[in-house]
Formats: structure tokens, sequence, C-alpha cells
């Protein structure tokens, strides 16, 4: 048995510091199909990534090959 072989996952969170940047690589280059993008903050965005602060961010996701990929981008 590959020691992977059952591994299931319903996306993939990649915490990114330029957005910009990062779009380039995985849109531009990898061809991501961009099915959001939006600003976050607030009580929800603060639990999700388990602190108290009032954090801000911006999150794109999309398609990666069949896989939804969210890139996070936190200040």
């Amino acid at each position: 048995m590959e020691p992977l072989a059952d591994l299931r996952f319903s996306h993939l969170v990649v915490g990114v510091t330029d957005m910009d940047r990062a779009l380039g690589f995985y849109r531009d280059l990898l061809g991501m199909d961009v099915v959001f993008d939006q600003s976050m903050s607030g009580e929800p965005f603060d639990h999700a990534l388990g602190g108290s602060g009032e954090h801000q961010g911006r999150v794109v996701g999309g398609l990666v090959g069949g896989v939804m990929l969210e890139l996070l981008s936190l200040g």
C-alpha cells in the first residue's frame, strides 16, 4: 500500500506575502481559473485563523488541474 494512496482533501490554502506576484505564478503560469477574489476581515475571519485580533486579508480561489486552491494574503 502506498503511504498517500488514500489521501483526500477539499481544497488547499497557500499563504502568500505578495498576492499580485502569486497570481502571476498560479494564474498566469499554471493556468489557475479564478473563481473568487475577495477581501476578508472581522470575526469569522479571525475565528478561522485561530486568533482574536482584527485580521484583514485577501483570498483568491480557483482551480488548478481540478484542485481548488486558495491563495491567502494577510495584512
